[in-house]
């Protein structure tokens, strides 16, 4: 089905509005009716397999509901904008409009304080999870709080208006692991208990079912995160769940990349890329590209490094998405080296270039991309840990006794890097410190066959 909006008539269209004397209000009306139906009709698809054609279709018809909204915010329609945005949240979280989002909830949490409605749960969630994606753990922590709570009074809500997978994350993002699973396991049961009344019930599932894997990942239990990693694919691909496969895919390649599986790897990066343009979920793309940049850099293939790094700053620009301290040192990195090897002049062009290329020609070039082949693997015991091979070459910096300034002259990599990588050693291995760290991993063999490419200068 094709949507064509005429988009040069802006004078007729004034002229018309100036016409319409008393009826304006009635039509504005009947237009914010129109708007909150449309959404109606969509909320029940949101997080299903049907989800992309159906964000397209509100991405067309966005002129129309900001409008609506709008009138409706001047006017002080407040139950009408109440609803209308703990309906259109979903949108604004997939389609990465979550500034935009955040602005309309906070009106509409200001309009609904107090309330005990299926409307404010709707805004609460969907507060709590654009607040989470811009790393504010406390408040969005706060917002499912209390949406869990009229949920409870409420009884019977359906699963993407369920704050339990927020709590979740929220606790596993401050580091509270076993509150995390404990949350996620209660979330499993009741979406299996709605899988016959509701169609996203199964598919939401999945994204649990991935969660917990991605937590277990960055704990470094690479073995127990991989079989819920794989559980989640095999639904999503059963349900033709492609927004949520993107996302699992690509953890499926980080799991695959700390195994020393090189060639999966890649086959996961460049599938969870072709889904994630797919689904138009910019997240997904923009992390890819990142890792991607990263493999180039290895292999010396700095015109593409250059190409992905202006493409990924746009699309962070565009997600307003602003990446960890850890990600900015590495792309400042990967931009520095990539310019002393190009020039000022050669890098600049090759950047401005990939800023400009549309996403799909940005795709294909990523697409060429292969993770590389280590010459040196990660041994087994490191790798069960989830120790990569950059993590391992710290750690044996870190037994020969080198400061982390004389580690980060030793590997080429920014101070803020080697800090990070050292932090995590300190999670996997267990250590209050790094005297321990380096005792445990020479008790666990974990350095017995490391000859490291860097020393000492």
């Amino acid at each position: 089905m094709i949507h064509l909006r005429y988009t040069m008539l802006e004078t007729i269209r004034t002229f018309g509005q100036e016409q319409l004397g008393d009826e304006a209000e009635s039509l504005r009306g009947a237009h914010a009716r129109w708007c909150h139906n449309l959404l109606t009709w969509v909320h029940p698809h949101w997080f299903t397999a049907t989800q992309t054609q159906w964000g397209d279709l509100i991405e067309q018809e966005q002129a129309n509901v900001r409008a609506a909204l709008a009138w409706l915010y001047a006017g002080n329609r407040q139950t009408d904008l109440i609803a209308m945005v703990g309906l259109m949240w979903p949108f604004w979280f997939v389609r990465h409009h979550w500034l935009e989002g955040m602005a309309w909830l906070e009106r509409a949490l200001e309009a609904s304080d107090g309330q005990h409605t299926l409307a404010r749960i709707r805004v609460l969630v969907g507060a709590g999870c654009l607040w989470l994606m811009r790393g504010d753990e406390p408040t969005a922590r706060a917002y499912n709080e209390e949406a869990r709570a009229i949920c409870h009074e409420l009884r019977d809500v359906g699963p993407s208006d369920s704050s339990l997978n927020g709590l979740a994350i929220c606790a596993n993002a401050r580091g509270d692991f076993d509150e995390g699973r404990r949350l996620n396991l209660e979330a499993l049961a009741m979406l299996r208990a709605q899988a016959e009344t509701h169609p996203s019930a199964l598919p939401m599932a999945s994204v649990i079912l991935c969660n917990m894997a991605w937590t277990l990942f960055s704990q470094g239990q690479v073995d127990e995160a991989a079989p819920l990693a794989r559980e989640a694919l095999e639904m999503q691909r059963d349900l033709n769940f492609d927004w949520a496969a993107a996302d699992t895919l690509f953890l499926h390649a980080r799991i695959a990349e700390a195994r020393g599986q090189h060639k999966r790897a890649t086959a996961c990066y460049h599938k969870s890329l072709r889904l994630a343009v797919k689904t138009r979920d910019l997240q997904i793309t923009v992390n890819t590209l990142d890792r991607v940049a990263q493999f180039l850099a290895e292999v010396g293939d700095d015109e593409r490094v250059a190409l992905l790094l202006g493409a990924s700053a746009r699309l962070h620009e565009m997600i307003a998405d602003v990446p960890s301290d850890e990600r900015q040192a590495e792309l400042s990195h990967l931009a520095a080296r990539a310019r002393v090897r190009l020039g000022d002049d050669g890098f600049d062009r090759l950047y401005r270039h990939g800023r400009a290329m549309p996403l799909e020609g940005i795709m294909l070039v990523a697409l060429e991309a292969s993770v590389p082949s280590s010459p040196r693997p990660v041994p087994a015991a490191a790798a069960r840990r989830g120790i990569t091979r950059r993590e391992l070459d710290v750690l044996g910096l870190l037994a020969q006794g080198l400061t982390d300034q004389e580690i980060a002259d030793a590997l080429f990599v920014g101070l803020r890097t080697v800090h990070t990588h050292v932090s995590r050693l300190l999670a996997k291995l267990g250590g209050a410190n790094r005297r321990e760290v380096v005792a445990r991993a020479c008790a666990e063999h974990l350095l017995d066959d490391l000859f490291l490419a860097s020393t000492r200068s």
